[in-house]
C-alpha cells in the first residue's frame, strides 16, 4: 500500500500574521500563503496553496515546512484530505488565530 501523511493542523487551521497566513501553528517554517503587497487575501489563492500541501503529503511527500514536525501522522492511502475537500470545498476551520505583532 502507498504511504500518505494526514495533518489535522494543516486541515483546519488559519493563522493571520502581518505578511502571510500560515495552515498550521505547530511550527515555525509552517505551510503559508504569503500576503500581496496590497494586502487583498484572495480566497481562492488560499485555497489553492492550502491545497498544494494537502496533495503533497496525500502523495507521500512531506513539505520542507513541515519536516521535523510531530503533528502529521502517516496513514494508509485513501485521501482523507480529498474527501474532506470534497465535502466542504470551504473553509471549516477549527483555530483561527489573527496575530497583531505590534510594538508596545
Amino acid at each position: 500500500m502507498k504511504k500518505a501523511f494526514y495533518c489535522e493542523k494543516l486541515e483546519k487551521t488559519l493563522n493571520f500574521l502581518p505578511d502571510k497566513v500560515n495552515f498550521c501553528c505547530s511550527c515555525a517554517e509552517s505551510p503559508s500563503f504569503v500576503i500581496p503587497e496590497n494586502g487583498v487575501i484572495p480566497k481562492n489563492a488560499i485555497i489553492t496553496t492550502r491545497n498544494k500541501f494537502i496533495k503533497m503529503f496525500d502523495n507521500g511527500i512531506v513539505p520542507k515546512e513541515c519536516e521535523g514536525c510531530c503533528e502529521y501522522k502517516q496513514v494508509e492511502k485513501q485521501s482523507f484530505f480529498k474527501l474532506f475537500f470534497k465535502k466542504y470545498k470551504k473553509f471549516k476551520t477549527k483555530e483561527i488565530i489573527i496575530n497583531h505583532y505590534k510594538q508596545c
